[in-house]
């Protein structure tokens, strides 16, 4: 009897986290930040990673100039699936999203004050028919790869520019990375050709405090003098800079 409940402890425990993406909810949330101080290690931002019953938290503090900030991302073991939620110097929860692949955004997105009342919502899906599950029902059934498993090499990412598409990376060990263009309505391939080319902005509402470069300041001048290499993402960049910072990037950045 006492090896029944134990089991049925360890699964109800392990079912415990649900991604956003799919309840379309959030539980009032606090972050503790004496146990996050007591286990988190770094010199210039503090992080912390632990694994409990298949289920990765990391969690990360920073010092800007609006005040410190704590952030947690809460994911299945290789699941491509990552909710994040954001936290002020007090522990209170005040921004949360889900995201996939890299800081694509999807679900919902939502910031509270410092009484968690909800003081904005944004549906990241309204642009899109075809959500992310039907799209990983047509990739398992045309290219036979799991697009929820991190393990699988595939990456699809979204975007709306003249119409909403998938972009679909599929990757080989003895082959060239197959690239194709799903339309966000029907799901059919489209040519990479009716998209024209335009700038592409991070729609990521996460903040990224170890990312290396120098932030634009309010009125968009630099925060110190830089010998500008590129721009990216709202950042200067130095070319020792961006040679570093290009390491870290993902694999499919790296080809496009």
């Amino acid at each position: 009897m006492k090896k029944t409940l134990y089991f049925i402890t360890l699964l109800l425990l392990a079912s415990c986290y649900t991604s956003q993406y799919f309840t379309k909810q959030t539980k009032m949330r606090h972050f503790d930040i004496e146990k996050f101080k007591k286990n988190a290690i770094g010199k210039y931002s503090l992080n912390y990673e632990y694994e409990q019953f298949g289920t990765i938290t990391k969690q990360t503090g920073a010092k800007l100039k609006s005040g410190t900030v704590y952030q947690e991302n809460i994911s299945k073991k290789h699941s491509t699936l990552e909710d994040w939620y954001e936290y002020d110097e007090k522990g209170r929860l005040r921004k949360t999203g889900s995201m996939i692949f890299h800081d694509n955004p999807i679900g919902f997105y939502r910031e509270y004050d410092e009484n968690g009342k909800m003081i904005l919502e944004e549906n990241e899906e309204e642009k899109y028919k075809l959500s992310y599950t039907d799209i990983r029902e047509i990739i398992l059934k045309t290219e036979g790869r799991d697009i929820f498993d991190n393990r699988q090499n595939t990456l699809v990412i979204r975007e709306f520019v003249q119409f909403a598409y998938y972009m679909v990376f599929i990757s080989y060990d003895d082959k060239p990375t197959k690239k194709y263009l799903l339309d966000a309505s029907t799901g059919e391939k489209v040519d990479f050709s009716k998209i024209k080319k335009t700038e592409s902005k991070s729609t990521s509402h996460l903040k990224s405090p170890n990312e290396i470069g120098t932030a634009y300041s309010s009125n968009n001048e630099l925060t110190a003098d830089k010998n500008i290499y590129p721009v990216y993402d709202g950042r200067y960049y130095t070319k020792a800079e961006w040679e570093e910072f290009q390491k870290s990037l993902p694999w499919w950045k790296r080809i496009l």
